[in-house]
């Protein structure tokens, strides 16, 4: 799509019969702001699928331990897009300004139940909770604007330590989806 802007306005150019030189300037010029446009926004080089912060990770130890107020740390990171989500932390850290979508799921261990938030940097965005049923579940999808440096995190909010389900069947993701 690029080069046939590129090829369309040369050609424009080229084309004196048509109209007066400053016309067809006045064209190359728009079409050359046009294409300065499609590659950059915001100042910002546009965001391609290397570059797009995303990552997924799950928990791999059954049954994971988590203490009042810790920190989820999702261990098993199958996708990191550009490293904004560390597994020793267990926090994403935006790496540019934008609208990102998050889910997360959450398995209860046998007959447990968890109760969980999901964090915009130190304050609750949303609150999750696993059933005591048996394996009970809770899927967690959200919007969220960010900062760059805004952290994004999944937190224990009950006041006793609980358990949840490793073994891939808890994860946390998320993605950039637009500036």
């Amino acid at each position: 799509m690029m080069w046939f802007l590129y090829f369309f306005g040369l050609m424009i150019c080229f084309d004196v019969a048509i109209g007066s030189c400053y016309r067809q300037n006045d064209i190359t010029q728009g079409l050359l702001e046009m294409l300065t446009k499609m590659t950059k926004c915001n100042g910002h080089p546009n965001i391609d699928s290397k570059t797009r912060p995303v990552f997924f990770a799950s928990l791999t130890k059954r049954p994971t331990t988590v203490h009042v107020n810790e920190i989820v740390k999702f261990d098993d990171v199958r996708v990191n897009r550009v490293k904004a989500y560390q597994p020793s932390t267990g926090v994403f850290t935006a790496p540019l300004a934008g609208v990102y979508a998050f889910n997360c799921v959450i398995s209860a261990e046998r007959g447990q139940k968890f109760g969980y938030q999901l964090n915009k940097n130190d304050a609750m965005y949303v609150n999750g909770y696993t059933s005591d049923a048996n394996y009970g579940s809770q899927t967690t999808s959200v919007i969220i604007e960010l900062k760059k440096r805004d952290r994004v995190y999944i937190k224990h909010r009950h006041q006793a330590t609980e358990t949840i389900a490793g073994n891939q069947y808890s994860y946390f993701s998320g993605y950039f989806v637009h500036e």
